[in-house]
């Protein structure tokens, strides 16, 4: 009897010191494939990407130099946000949950990563009569 209840005790314990001291890892929601492309018309910038979790990332937030934030919704796992501006300054972007709060980290997006110094030419207009011209032009990202 007393072998019975010692063993019984100490299964209860190996299983109570199991269950309590065990933790689980906190999954964290990225936001993945982040493309970007420049309206030279507009002045606007587009950030387009895909999210790890379709079911707690319902928002992704864009704010430009700490400004004012443009909201998108994500669609079957993706999203696409613009945003008007002018200058180098760095993009903020991350997603929120319903309740609007944030679950991914935040990604800073420099001007190195979507402005260069230089423009690629498309077009060149050698027959003018004032010499050449440039027709057209694009800022590579």
């Amino acid at each position: 009897m007393k072998k019975s209840v010692t063993l019984i005790a100490l299964v209860t314990l190996l299983f109570m010191g199991v269950s309590v001291g065990s933790t689980h890892a906190k999954t964290i929601n990225t936001l993945r494939g982040i493309e970007t492309s420049y309206n030279a018309s507009k002045k606007t910038v587009a950030f387009s990407g895909t999210v790890s979790s379709k079911k707690t990332t319902t928002h992704v937030i864009l704010t430009y130099n700490n400004g004012k934030k443009t909201v998108a919704n994500v669609k079957k796992g993706s999203f696409k946000v613009a945003k008007k501006f002018s200058g180098y300054k760095t993009f903020s972007l991350y997603g929120t949950n319903k309740q609007n709060k944030r679950v991914t980290k935040v990604y800073k997006i420099t001007s190195n990563k979507y402005a260069t110094a230089t423009p690629t030419i498309l077009k060149i207009n050698h027959s003018s009569k004032n010499g050449v011209s440039v027709k057209s032009y694009w800022w590579r990202f």
